[in-house]
């Protein structure tokens, strides 16, 4: 009796706690969505009217599964909040296969003091919190999730059901596949040993939930064959190689030292990490470089690589929202580094496991304020942000 009475106050405590923590995620996303700005920027209205009915949407699958649920949201709720509150909703999916991935490599307390420091970056609230596809371009982290949990995970059956709506869906993303294809080919061994142990009815299962949702984007294509270079994200023509190095070299810039500007993202030409985040990230760095047997830096590496890429080839420099949360996943690293260390030269003395622990802590309560008051005070009274979100959606006013 006393055994169960603990497992149901073990899981009314989880469950319990879920829901905190999704409900903050929730209303970090959503809090003052609508008035952040005066209006919205011409990127918005570029998508409202690519997803303002069925018929522009089949007529250009480039991004589709988004543009639907725009195209839905705007109709049930105010049009204004229904365009953000899409990429609002995907930022929160985010967040929590963020959590579960890093909970996995580093533990509980680390996995939700890096989650609250990705979830409050200003870049991935600017990206989440405005009606752009860019937030689709974190489908790449959502594919990592699912590999993870289909090669550690104890339900690979379930795993792979999840997998085939997150890759089925994620490969009508500009520019995913290129990532797609050299993750199957790096762990081909690992797929076809899951594959290997589900049963026959799964595999069909499985094979049709893929085949049903890429369809028609195969489809679109077949009936479209100029649609190609954009559904790769490849601009013709392809800008000179200068060009492309510039655009790629200040991309990785902008993450330390100096961003473009840009006003409807981004508060002038400030990096997106703060200083305390970049100490972290060459802790965490140092700690891969140390451990480079193992997978999670080649895995970091490699998306490094090919998004430094594909920004250079695409010239497309928002794309660096793929490389943020693994930016992040090192500065877990780092924060995992400076905990062990801290506990190695004292072990046995609780005064200074705790001044570390608070300091630690205190650290990351300030890199978070700074995030916050960064996008949500001093990026919507920026003049030129305000410059940059004046316009409205067609044949709509906006709701106060």
């Amino acid at each position: 009796m006393k055994n169960l009475r603990k497992s149901l106050l073990g899981i009314s405590r989880n469950a319990i706690l879920t829901i905190i923590g999704i409900s903050a995620v929730l209303f970090l996303m959503l809090f003052r969505l609508v008035t952040i700005t005066p209006g919205v920027s011409s990127k918005e209205v570029a998508v409202y009217n690519s997803a303002n009915s069925a018929k522009v949407i089949i007529e250009n699958m480039v991004n589709a599964p988004y543009k639907a649920v725009v195209f839905t949201s705007t109709k049930a709720f105010e049009p204004y909040f229904g365009l953000r509150f899409v990429g609002a909703i995907i930022g929160t999916i985010i967040v929590i296969l963020f959590f579960l991935l890093i909970r996995y490599l580093y533990g509980n307390i680390i996995g939700l003091a890096t989650t609250a420091m990705f979830a409050t970056s200003s870049l991935f609230l600017g990206i989440s919190r405005t009606a752009t596809p860019n937030i689709m371009l974190l489908s790449v982290l959502a594919i990592t999730s699912i590999g993870f949990y289909i090669r550690f995970g104890k339900k690979p059956e379930k795993a792979w059901i999840i997998g085939a709506f997150i890759i089925g869906l994620s490969l009508y993303v500009p520019g995913v596949i290129l990532y797609i294809i050299p993750a199957i080919i790096w762990q081909f061994r690992h797929i076809k040993t899951s594959l290997e142990k589900l049963s026959t009815a799964m595999i069909v299962v499985v094979s049709l939930i893929f085949g049903i949702l890429v369809t028609p984007l195969l489809f679109s294509i077949v009936q479209n064959p100029s649609i190609v270079l954009g559904y790769i994200g490849i601009n013709t023509p392809l800008e000179p190689i200068l060009t492309m190095a510039k655009y790629a070299g200040v991309s990785m810039v902008s993450m330390f030292v100096r961003s473009p500007m840009d006003h409807a993202y981004w508060l002038g030409r400030q990096p997106i990490l703060d200083i305390f985040a970049t100490a972290m990230f060459i802790c965490g760095a140092y700690s891969y470089i140390k451990k480079y047997r193992l997978h999670r830096l080649w895995l970091v590496l490699g998306v490094a690589i090919l998004s430094i890429l594909w920004i250079g080839i695409t010239t497309n420099r928002y794309s660096i929202i793929i490389l943020l949360p693994f930016v992040y996943i090192v500065i877990g690293g780092g924060l995992r580094m400076m905990t062990d260390r801290w506990f190695e030269i004292f072990p046995k003395n609780p005064i200074a496991k705790y001044i570390g622990v608070s300091l630690l802590t205190l650290a990351i309560a300030v890199s978070i304020n700074f995030q916050l008051q960064r996008y949500f005070i001093a990026w919507p009274h920026h003049q030129p942000t305000i410059d940059a979100f004046s316009e409205q959606l067609p044949t709509t006013s906006k709701s106060k």
